[in-house]
């Protein structure tokens, strides 16, 4: 009986430690609860970090958006000098005006008289003696002058034959000898430096118009 009775307890000891070794392989170890003095204890687990807007970057392109109109728009090329031309029209100086135009000849105008002519005066006119018939602007003429030996009456007469055919309002030239018949005569008029019309007949007698 006592020899039953210890196998029995034997049993009882060698179940009972079988069954704590099961259950203790089946447990889980405690985590990690360490206490730091002061702290609450921290549990250490694996976790994914997690990405917020705030973190992620912006995506940048290298386009610049202009900050200016004058910088988005191209510069303008710079507008060019104006061109300067020489005038191409002919330019008429005082003293060209007064003798009809700037075809004259400086040498024969320096040879007449430049002061103020009366009616009835005598004066040499490029070698040749008249007696001033008449003043006026007409024909770009400012003065008729007759020989005395032909006198103004006759000599009025030649120069409106002589000028008949020309405008009152143009210079009037005789770039070709002209006949003229007045005052019983015949004239031949030509023109001296494109300046004096001088009609002179067989006699040698002259009106001169400058």
């Amino acid at each position: 009986m006592a020899h039953r009775t210890r196998r029995l307890a034997a049993l009882v000891t060698a179940v009972s430690a079988c069954a704590l070794a099961a259950c203790g392989s089946a447990e889980q170890p405690p985590a990690d609860t360490s206490v730091t003095a002061g702290m609450s204890p921290t549990v250490s687990r694996s976790a994914t970090p997690s990405t917020t807007a705030a973190d992620t970057p912006e995506p940048t392109t290298s386009a610049q958006t202009p900050t200016s109109q004058a910088e988005a728009a191209p510069l303008a090329p710079a507008a060019p000098a104006p061109e300067i031309t020489a005038s191409l029209s002919p330019q008429t100086s005082n003293e060209g005006k007064y003798w009809g135009g700037d075809d004259y000849d400086p040498a024969t105008a320096a040879k007449l008289p430049h002061e103020r002519l009366d009616v009835g005066t005598q004066v040499d006119i490029l070698g040749t003696n008249v007696e001033i018939c008449a003043t006026g602007g007409f024909y770009g003429i400012h003065y008729i002058g007759a020989s005395p030996t032909l006198g103004c009456d006759a000599g009025n007469e030649v120069s409106q034959a002589a000028l008949k055919d020309e405008s009152p309002e143009d210079n009037v030239h005789f770039s070709q000898p002209k006949p003229v018949r007045a005052a019983g005569r015949t004239f031949n008029c030509t023109e001296q430096g494109n300046i004096v019309l001088t009609c002179v007949d067989d006699e040698g007698n002259s009106v001169l118009m400058w």
